[in-house]
């Protein structure tokens, strides 16, 4: 049974490695929103704010990973949700230098 400690830091790295992978979802390399590692962090979240932690240390940093994945969580919706309504601005940037001409080879500078 691993100890308490090794159970945060394991979720910190499933956190860092949920952000990674929204961040391959957004760039294109996934085809798929990370949904099942999404929600397995959401469960882990609750299981360690239902438990009590006496240790302050490690309460304190089950807080600071609470509010982390909350924020994370929150730029990923907002950026699904600009994705739905198509006002993404990096989308509409790509697809214009995809549209333009490469630049020829006899630029004077």
């Amino acid at each position: 049974m691993p100890s308490l400690n090794e159970e945060i830091r394991t979720l910190e790295r499933k956190i860092q490695q949920l952000n990674l992978s929204y961040d391959h979802y957004f760039g294109g390399r996934e085809p798929r929103e990370p949904l099942a590692l999404r929600s397995e962090v959401q469960r882990q979240l609750a299981y360690f704010s239902g438990s009590r932690i006496t240790n302050t240390a490690l309460r304190f940093r089950v807080g600071t990973l609470r509010a982390r994945f909350q924020t994370l969580s929150q730029q990923w919706d907002r950026r699904l949700r600009e994705l739905e309504e198509g006002i993404d601005d990096r989308q509409r940037f790509r697809k214009r230098q995809q549209g333009r001409a490469p630049a020829s080879g006899n630029r004077k500078i």
